[in-house]
């Protein structure tokens, strides 16, 4: 499952229009729509809509060992 997907499926059982997740990172609807559809993110940008969904940015390395990102201000 690519990163937009994730996004747009948590987006989805949220109920939560895509205005609002562009409201809350500081950019316009067509700017996040570039970003979906190119699939390119930031990892403090995803920190920022993980924060917004409820979610954590985890990363595993080979020995299935977990990072958790998190990006303060």
């Amino acid at each position: 499952m690519t990163t937009t997907e994730i996004i747009e499926k948590r987006l989805k059982e949220k109920n939560i229009q895509k205005i609002a997740l562009a409201n809350f990172l500081g950019i316009t609807k067509s700017n996040l729509g570039n970003k979906l559809r190119r699939d390119n993110f930031q990892v403090k940008e995803l920190t920022l809509i993980c924060k917004f969904l409820n979610m954590k940015l985890i990363i595993k390395d080979d020995d299935e060992t977990d990072y958790t990102i998190e990006y303060t201000e």
